[in-house]
């Protein structure tokens, strides 16, 4: 076991959330998936020899194909020579807003700046509970308990529209 004191574990794990970095290219696919399934829905090839030709995973491309005939098959299209773009991979981090629901929180804090009245940190935090409140979201436990958004909710939140916000002292 190791010796090392607990608030020093606590510091390492809290800022792993804040700047991780991607370590692999696993779980993005190049345009490279997209032509191998384009040569087996359109060529009507085998999935292990397009697979060998293009130097990608049987199974990788089988999920793919599967996922542009589901594509196909929703748009009611009977033309085989078109082949929709899927896009793959892992799914984007879970936020609490949607990206219109953010667009109103910046709006609303770039209109207070403009009149003279920006917010601080902490009221931008008590003012996004205050609105996944008011449209029924569904909060954690310990924002309930401050009555206010998170630190980690509140970075990723200036990360996301760091061309359009930041904080200053007035």
């Amino acid at each position: 076991m190791l010796s090392v004191p607990l608030h020093t574990v606590n510091i390492l794990c809290y800022q792993m959330v804040k700047t991780y970095q991607r370590k692999t290219s696993r779980g993005s696919h190049s345009d490279v998936l997209q032509r191998a399934a384009k040569e087996v829905i359109v060529n009507k090839e085998s999935y292990r020899n397009a697979a060998l030709a293009f130097g990608v995973d049987k199974m990788t491309l089988y999920r793919v194909v599967k996922m542009m005939k589901h594509t196909v098959a929703e748009g009611n299209s009977n033309d085989t020579s078109f082949v929709p773009r899927v896009v793959s991979g892992y799914a984007r981090p879970r936020q609490l807003f949607s990206d219109d629901e953010e667009g109103q929180l910046v709006t609303y804090l770039t209109d207070a700046s403009k009149m003279f009245f920006g917010l601080s940190a902490k009221e931008t935090r008590k003012l996004a509970y205050e609105f996944a409140v008011e449209l029924g979201k569904s909060v954690l436990e310990n924002w309930k308990i401050s009555v206010s958004a998170g630190a980690d909710w509140f970075s990723g939140f200036m990360k996301r529209h760091k061309d359009l916000l930041s904080v200053r002292t007035p």
